[in-house]
Parts: C-alpha cells; sequence; structure tokens
C-alpha cells in the first residue's frame, strides 16, 4: 500500500467512528427522553389490573397477552378469568398523560362495579 492509501483509510475510520458516536448520543437521549416522559409498561398493567380486579372482583385472574405503542398511546391486551364467571378478552388503552381505560373488544368502555355503600346511597 502507498502512503495515500493508508491516509485516506484512516480518515473514513474516524468519519466513521464520528458518526457512530453521533448516532448513539442521539439515540441515548431520545430513549431517555421518552423513559422519562411516560410510564413504564409494568405500570400501565398494574393500572390496567387494577381496573379489571374492581370491575370484576379481586379474586380475578389477569393475564397480558400484547402491548402496542402507537402515536402516544399503549394499548394492551388482556385475558380476564373472573372466579365465578367465564374468562373474556379486554382491551385496556392509557394514552400518555392520561388513565387507562379498559374497553371490551367491540371497544365499549368498562366502568368498575359500584362499591355496595355507593349503590345503597345511590338508591
Amino acid at each position: 500500500m502507498t502512503h495515500t492509501a493508508l491516509n485516506h483509510y484512516s480518515f473514513n475510520r474516524h468519519a466513521l467512528h464520528r458518526y457512530l458516536l453521533t448516532t448513539v448520543g442521539v439515540l441515548l437521549s431520545t430513549v431517555t427522553l421518552t423513559a422519562l416522559a411516560a410510564p413504564s409498561e409494568r405500570e400501565r398493567f398494574a393500572e390496567c389490573k387494577d381496573l379489571a380486579e374492581a370491575h370484576y372482583g379481586d379474586d380475578t385472574r389477569v393475564r397480558l397477552y400484547n402491548i402496542r405503542n402507537r402515536a402516544g398511546t399503549t394499548e394492551l391486551r388482556l385475558r380476564v378469568n373472573p372466579a365465578d364467571a367465564s374468562g373474556a378478552n379486554l382491551l385496556c388503552t392509557a394514552p400518555a398523560d392520561e388513565d387507562a381505560v379498559l374497553r371490551t373488544r367491540d371497544g365499549v368502555a368498562i366502568e368498575p362495579a359500584a362499591s355496595p355503600a355507593i349503590a345503597l346511597a345511590e338508591r
């Protein structure tokens, strides 16, 4: 190899090294900002599980099947098995800065069951 070829190779190596360091820096800062801005998937699952247990009862078994992040909204697909009823597949949608909403497969929102004290007071 000639002296010019060696210099040319080292120039490309340094340019590639600089490019990779810049790319890694940008990716790390993006991931860090995203992680700090949104609740974790575990927190979202815990929130959705609490909603399912509030509606179906504390003896309900809740399993997570899938998580998708779309346009700032986390979608969790759940399988709910109440102790005294047949199971159901539910969708829990959780926008970034809002509370989670539990829905049926048809998209109908499920509200937590009213406690007996509240139900009696409303009569």
